[in-house]
């Protein structure tokens, strides 16, 4: 586990039996949203694209009811 996030958690394991074995969990809250913003940014432009189909199918749907002469 540390090994993918090393900035938000990093675990130790002390002792050496298992009963006499405890975990610290080291957890820093200033890193826990590091990387929203960049995963915001990467992400924004496939919200748009699909954002932009949803309006043009709203709209092309609109258009053909508004012409097609049917209640």
């Amino acid at each position: 586990m540390t090994k993918f996030i090393p900035a938000l958690v990093s675990v130790v394991a002390e002792g050496e039996t298992v009963a006499g074995a405890t975990l610290q969990l080291n957890f820093d809250p200033s890193q826990m949203f590091a990387y929203t913003n960049v995963i915001t940014n990467s992400m924004m432009p496939l919200v748009y694209i699909s954002a932009g189909f949803a309006l043009g199918f709203t709209i092309i749907y609109s258009l053909k009811n508004a012409f097609s002469g049917r209640l």
